[in-house]
């Protein structure tokens, strides 16, 4: 007996609905129609990830020269 629904359709057992209703992915999610292709994709990622790390690097830039004093005299 199946007694829980999720939606409105499932309670009134709507014929569309009920077709649809165990499919995982609606139709043509699984084709790729965009000129881009995966590896496209991935190179591009790893590129941007490669260039947010050196971002944190500071290689040209030298920091101030800055004397350090000890808090309390010996």
């Amino acid at each position: 007996m199946d007694n829980q629904w999720k939606s409105l359709n499932d309670l009134n057992k709507d014929p569309e609905f009920e077709q649809k209703k165990y499919r995982e992915f609606s139709e043509g999610a699984s084709e790729l129609t965009d000129s881009t292709s995966r590896r496209s994709f991935i190179k591009l990622l790893g590129g941007a990830v490669g260039l947010a790390g050196l971002s944190g690097c500071v290689t040209g830039i030298r920091k101030p020269h800055v004397k350090i004093r000890p808090y309390a005299k010996k």
